[in-house]
């Protein structure tokens, strides 16, 4: 019974448990909140970094823009400018423009004249020795690479002194010929300022003369072909000899009151290496090969003897034709041929230049019935150039001298000067429509007659420009002034044909290697 009774007690105590056990085992556990996300503790404030100013903003010029003389910033340098300009053709007129720009700006602008034949010496005397002499001083587009490191590079100071920086500056170069632009550069691409002035040559003649009917007729029984302006150098000496006429004799039907040449050539010392460059192009040569790689990088210069062969038949052709000139030619230049032919003396200018068109005219007012014509040189491949406004390396006042430039080169004073007969270089001057009203159709130089050459012998060139030994190497300046001299001495019969090369080619090889930057060779 005891032990009965012990195991029901037990049995109750595990039922209690049970019933107390089983009711906590069922209760959902107690469930802990989540703990609140940090409060979020903004950082200590940096230093406010320094903020460099906002780069001054270019200007940027809508295409076909151009610079007039009211758009020059303010120049804060007001260092007077000295100017070495080019005499001979250049009309009174230019020098207001001079007084306009420093009257706009505040800077003093000072000049001298600098005589066309002795401006290449005096110029490389005062930049070799960098005197500072000349603020803009106006290269002839020989002396371009030769001059480069007296010069600064347009391009840079256009980055300058710009508001609009290079693109500004390119904009308005857009009213120039390509051709003449590369004139004033180097051939690394350089460029060197603004060209104000041109020159590029034409068959300048007597209209009246070529045209008349009886010398026409005359002509032709003589030579077998109608009398016009020549297309081939035999025919540039047939006119020299049928017109060249003592005094008493007859011409277009009159007695001559004077004796009467068949032309005039630019034989002495100064422009006929520019004439015999004119034969040679005619004849497809050059007067060196320039040579290049595969990436189009100039690596030097070639004289061949297919050039070297050309070279001597276009000075005997120059020889060929001196027997029918003025006298005064063989001691004189574009002077005397522009003065020959305002007087009524000569039949024909074959290689005069177009710029001379103002002086030349005046045969019509010289002689009654007269009439000037012109028409392509023979070849229809004449020499071109320019000058320019140069910035020299020593001057103190390179922002003043840099807006010089870009105001003598701009639309608004080349078309200003134009109006006023001087010899315009931009192309969006010269062919503008305003030069078609007939009032321009006399001796302007905006006479279509001539402008029309010119713009077709800078067509006809452009391919060839970089064969160019003038523009292309840095020696050309000093080759270019020695070979005046071998040829003059040509030219008056001191030097035959085969001599002259000679000379030429070894004067150009030494001066080349001394002075050049590029290796020149020779075909044998």
């Amino acid at each position: 019974m005891r032990k009965r009774k012990g195991v029901q007690v037990l049995i109750g105590l595990v039922l209690v448990a049970a019933l107390v056990l089983i009711p906590m085992a069922c209760k959902a556990p107690e469930v802990t909140p989540p703990a609140a996300p940090p409060e979020e503790v903004t950082p200590p404030a940096a230093p406010p970094e320094e903020v460099a100013p906002p780069a001054e903003e270019k200007i940027v010029r809508p295409p076909g823009w151009v610079l007039s003389l009211d758009e020059i910033p303010e120049i804060e340098n007001k260092t007077p400018i000295h100017i070495g300009l080019m005499s001979g053709a250049v009309p009174e007129t230019i020098l207001s423009f001079l007084d306009n720009f420093s009257e706009k700006t505040g800077v003093p602008v000072t000049h001298e004249f600098l005589e066309a034949t002795l401006m290449y010496s005096k110029i490389n005397t005062e930049l070799v020795a960098r005197t500072g002499v000349y603020d803009i001083f106006n290269p002839e587009a020989t002396a371009t690479c030769e001059w480069s490191p007296y010069m600064q590079d347009f391009w840079e100071l256009a980055e300058m002194y710009e508001p609009g920086g290079r693109k500004a500056l390119e904009v308005d170069l857009e009213g120039y010929h390509p051709l003449i632009i590369r004139t004033a550069s180097d051939a690394g691409g350089a460029f060197y300022g603004l060209p104000f002035y041109r020159y590029s040559q034409t068959f300048t003649y007597r209209q009246d003369i070529l045209e008349d009917p009886i010398e026409k007729a005359a002509f032709k029984e003589k030579y077998g072909y109608d009398l016009a302006p020549a297309t081939t150098w035999d025919q540039v000496r047939d006119m020299g000899e049928f017109f060249t006429r003592e005094k008493g004799e007859l011409l277009k039907g009159e007695t001559l009151e004077w004796d009467f040449y068949g032309m005039a050539l630019m034989a002495g010392r100064s422009d006929i290496n520019d004439e015999v460059f004119t034969v040679v192009n005619s004849l497809g040569g050059e007067w060196t090969r320039s040579v290049y790689d595969e990436n189009g990088k100039l690596t030097g210069f070639k004289i061949t003897k297919e050039d070297k062969a050309i070279l001597k038949e276009s000075v005997e052709i120059y020889q060929s034709l001196m027997p029918y000139v003025t006298p005064g030619c063989e001691s004189h230049t574009w002077d005397l041929i522009a003065e020959e032919m305002a007087g009524g003396r000569i039949a024909i200018a074959p290689t005069q230049w177009a710029e001379l068109w103002t002086w030349c005219y005046g045969v019509e007012e010289t002689i009654p019935g007269a009439k000037l014509g012109c028409a392509p040189c023979v070849g229809e491949r004449p020499y071109y150039g320019c000058f320019y406004n140069a910035v020299s390396t020593e001057s103190e006042n390179p922002e003043a001298a840099y807006w010089f430039s870009r105001y003598m080169g701009s639309y608004e004073c080349q078309m200003e000067a134009a109006e006023a007969g001087w010899n315009s270089i931009r192309l969006d001057v010269l062919t503008d429509s305003q030069w078609d009203a007939p009032e321009w159709q006399t001796g302007n130089l905006m006479n279509r007659v001539p402008v029309e050459q010119v713009l077709a012998a800078w067509e006809k060139q452009s391919p060839y420009v970089e064969d160019v030994f003038n523009y292309c190497s840095f020696a050309a300046g000093k080759v270019y002034e020695q070979e005046i001299l071998i040829l003059h001495d040509a030219a008056i019969g001191e030097l035959t044909a085969q001599e002259c090369v000679d000379n030429m080619t070894a004067s150009r090889i030494e001066l080349q290697t001394r002075f050049g930057k590029l290796p020149i060779t020779e075909e044998k």
